[in-house]
């Protein structure tokens, strides 16, 4: 129910419109182009380099020598449609303005960056896609630099990739892979580019073809081994189950037991919670406890965020006693901590 596989196919959407744009330039391709491009904005914020790409199919076009006067009126018929479609498919920005702008405060703003885009890229960006995918996805843009003039549509998926990659410059944290959700748009063009490196290198030669399927071989791999993790989830190897089997077996009954969070389904092991002296402690507590407050046994699950962080210097207090992670296939496509909520990682330590 998320909206990030609907603003991504929206923004594919934009950038095939914007494609007709570049052979054509009517009208009416600059409005569905336009209209797709506000539907992505009026779907995920962030999604606005989308608006962009409309832009840059114009200003193609313009360097090809077309008449000026045509593109700029082009370009605001799109504005308007993007705009138009924005606000009827989000009406409380006009309608309740007053809370939406309070709204957009309580989210806060993060200042642009230049060095974003950078620490994205070798960061989440790299461990999202595999660093074999990244390379073949930046051998694209490359090549589309290259043949730009030739294949002006290709151009074109270059101009988006990069615009995508502009707006990460306003994000408020490139450091977690979990950012990349904001980014499948980029993501989703970078992969046509990736298609197109690919396609060459597999025409070149049977060097260029091993190449290419060493890397989709280890893109699946990679895939599979979050999705055999969800399968471990659903079955009795969870996580969940073998570490509250392990914590009912070596832990004695009438313990006291520390819970950074309340028990859920989600995050908590399944274990017989009546035989111990569960202690429930706020993550923003825990650090300023005293030693006397604090529980003998501790459970830190990471499960989309790390919880150790917060734990301040009372972490050290403790001896990690066991641990119940993810499974992991090959040694270099290890299932990034803060990804996924699937099968979480669970941490148990004792008071020193």
């Amino acid at each position: 129910l998320k909206n990030h596989t609907l603003w991504t196919f929206l923004t594919l959407l934009t950038l095939y419109l914007s494609a007709k744009i570049l052979s054509r330039g009517h009208a009416r391709d600059y409005a569905s182009a336009g209209l797709t491009a506000g539907l992505t904005v009026g779907t995920f914020l962030l999604g606005w380099p989308a608006c962009l790409i409309v832009a840059a199919a114009a200003a193609i076009r313009l360097s090809q020598g077309r008449p000026w006067r045509g593109e700029i009126q082009g370009v605001l018929i799109a504005a308007g449609c993007a705009i138009g479609i924005f606000f009827l498919t989000n009406p409380f920005w006009i309608l309740d303005y007053h809370d939406a702008m309070l709204e957009m405060a309580v989210l806060g703003r993060s200042p642009a960056s230049l060095s974003k885009p950078v620490l994205f890229i070798a960061g989440p960006l790299r461990r999202a896609v595999t660093g074999p995918f990244l390379a073949l996805m930046f051998g694209g843009a490359l090549f589309a630099a290259w043949r730009g003039r030739k294949e002006p549509a290709l151009l074109l998926c270059l101009c988006a990739f990069v615009m995508s990659l502009a707006g990460t410059t306003i994000l408020y944290d490139v450091t977690h892979t979990r950012i990349a959700r904001y980014f499948l748009g980029g993501i989703a063009i970078g992969s046509l580019l990736a298609a197109r490196a690919a396609l060459e290198l597999w025409r070149k030669n049977a060097l260029g073809r091993a190449a290419v399927a060493a890397v989709v071989l280890n893109l699946a791999l990679n895939g599979f081994t979050y999705a055999r993790n969800f399968h471990l989830d659903d079955s009795g190897h969870s996580s969940k189950i073998r570490a509250g089997e392990w914590i009912e077996a070596n832990i004695p009954p009438g313990e006291s037991l520390g819970l950074l969070h309340l028990p859920q389904p989600s995050n908590s092991p399944l274990f017989r919670w009546d035989r111990y002296h569960l202690v429930f402690v706020e993550l923003t507590v825990f650090k300023s406890l005293p030693r006397a407050e604090l529980p003998r046994y501790l459970l830190v699950k990471t499960m989309d965020v790390d919880d150790k962080p917060y734990l301040g210097d009372n972490l050290a207090q403790y001896a990690r006693i066991a641990i119940f992670g993810r499974e992991e296939l090959l040694p270099w496509l290890p299932v990034d901590e803060t990804s996924t909520t699937a099968n979480p990682i669970f941490e148990v330590y004792r008071l020193k």
